[in-house]
């Protein structure tokens, strides 16, 4: 990187204006192989190669008299076909690379329609930023610079150290043609800037965070520190933030600032920027934290459908504190309150964010039943602010008398009987036969 700096007046106020330096490519205007005007060749390496290799044929150099925007030759490339070249260089820190390449419109080669694409990647196939430029668009038999391609390794981190791959595609329609391919990289950091990182929040409530940091460097004299956060990632643009807090005084070390009014079960993003004399720093990358959620709200339903040995009963989620609770009926003969260990029987109605109701089997006839809603969450339990209660009817023996058969054949015959009371719950009904009278045992009946 190169850097002009100048120092003004007695206060000796440090003005830095950062340069663009720019990154090697080779032959990046495809003048490397030897061909004459109205010549062309298949060979494009060994700088550059493609799909299929290097002398595939789907990409080529040519000298036409007049269209080139560098020197002589350029780079033709067939329709669905990728040209590439891996630099000699890895993509560095806090710095910002800005790919510009110039595209041409050959008269009959070029069709509307078309998209000449220029992309910066790296040798693993990882794409950071896709340019497009259709070249219908310009005047026929020119080459004109397609609007630059700029990618921060700030904003992608893990290209940091990856070796960079200048890729050239041609889509749309009709051929692409491409020369003086040119990038340039620039620090995003002044010289003499501090330098910051952004460290773990503390104390993180549903409301609430402290954002810290640290400066690890003062460059040329302790910064200023503004800290910045927000739901959605601001990169290095202070635009970008959503919210952003100045604090007090300067700093040399460890920094932190606390932040209130956020949401519950949400994940937020924040960074650091330091100010000294020599100008603006940010964190390498944005951090993040997620806020806990808060404890859930729930209420009893009422029972409903009572009969002697089942019961219907339900919860309500009032409030899910942002995260969606877990809900248990806790229900028996006597009230256990808020405790767990208290009541003889539980249902549960899993994760809920609303309503529901469940059917509770299994109890006893003529008894008083308590139960209560409880609601768990990451933020917390809470329960229903009170049990609530229903009685089981009272079940005694239904009584049933026989009636004389009817449509009695040499065969068939149709058994009758009537019940005559309930007991308070409907009986299920066995009728019994055979030819010898098996009284009230089972057993002793051939049939039933």
């Amino acid at each position: 990187m190169k850097f002009s700096c100048r120092v003004a007046g007695i206060a000796i106020a440090l003005l830095c204006r950062l340069v663009a330096s720019p990154v090697t490519i080779g032959d990046p205007s495809f003048e490397g192989n030897s061909i004459l005007a109205s010549e062309w060749t298949n060979d494009i390496g060994p700088e550059w190669t493609g799909t299929g290799g290097a002398t595939s044929g789907n990409a080529f150099e040519e000298y036409i008299t007049g269209f080139a925007a560098n020197g002589t030759d350029h780079l033709g490339m067939n329709l669905g076909h990728d040209v590439w070249q891996d630099l000699a260089v890895a993509y560095q820190a806090n710095t910002r690379y800005t790919l510009t390449v110039a595209v041409g419109n050959r008269s009959g080669s070029t069709q509307p329609g078309n998209e000449s694409q220029y992309l910066l990647a790296d040798s693993e196939g990882t794409i950071y930023g896709t340019g497009i430029l259709s070249a219908s668009t310009l005047a026929s038999q020119t080459f004109g610079d397609a609007p630059a391609l700029v990618f921060s390794t700030p904003d992608s981190p893990a290209a940091v150290g990856k070796t960079i791959r200048i890729l050239l595609q041609a889509r749309g329609s009709g051929r692409s043609h491409f020369d003086n391919i040119r990038l340039d990289a620039t620090s995003t950091v002044p010289p003499g800037a501090a330098t910051v990182v952004n460290q773990a929040v503390s104390a993180p409530t549903a409301n609430a965070a402290t954002l810290n940091g640290q400066v690890t460097n003062v460059g040329d004299g302790a910064p200023s520190i503004t800290l910045f956060w927000g739901t959605a990632d601001g990169g290095l643009t202070a635009a970008g933030w959503q919210n952003s807090l100045p604090l007090a005084g300067t700093y040399s070390g460890s920094y932190s600032g606390g932040i209130s009014g956020l949401t519950p079960a949400t994940t937020y993003y924040f960074t650091s920027r330091a100010t000294n004399v020599a100008g603006e720093s940010w964190a390498l990358s944005s951090s993040s934290f997620e806020t806990p959620p808060l404890a859930p709200s729930v209420a009893n339903i009422a029972a409903s459908a009572i009969g002697p040995v089942t019961a219907t009963v339900g919860a309500n989620v009032t409030a899910t504190g942002g995260e969606i609770p877990v809900v248990t009926i806790y229900y028996g003969p006597a009230d256990g309150g808020t405790t767990v260990a208290s009541w003889a029987s539980s249902a549960s109605l899993g994760q809920l964010s609303a309503s529901a109701t469940t059917t509770l089997t299994g109890l006893s006839s003529g008894t008083t039943y308590y139960f209560r809603a409880l609601a768990q969450n990451g933020g917390g339990q809470t329960w229903a602010a009170s049990s609530a209660s229903f009685a089981t009817p009272a079940v005694s023996l239904a009584t049933v008398t026989n009636k004389d058969a009817e449509g009695i054949t040499g065969t068939t015959a149709s058994l009758r009987g009537e019940v005559t009371a309930t007991g308070g719950d409907a009986p299920v009904v066995t009728l019994f036969y055979g030819t010898t009278n098996g009284g009230t045992t089972s057993a002793s009946w051939t049939s039933s």
